[in-house]
């Protein structure tokens, strides 16, 4: 797909390609968004009431 930068362009399809990939961008969180749902109902079935006392630990080393 390349990065934004570099699909940019000049004029009328610069503000297009903006709107594309703005729409792309949004689309990729939300799956993104998806997919930590499901890692977190899988941490939270392994680790329980433990879960996010494991994931701060881990997000802070």
């Amino acid at each position: 797909m390349g990065s934004i930068k570099e699909r940019k362009g000049k004029g009328k399809g610069r503000m297009m390609m903006r709107n594309e990939d703005a729409i792309t961008l949004a689309k990729m969180i939300i799956e993104l968004d998806l997919l930590r749902d499901e890692i977190w109902e899988s941490l939270t079935s392994e680790a329980g009431d433990k879960a996010y006392e494991i994931l701060r630990n881990v997000q802070n080393s």
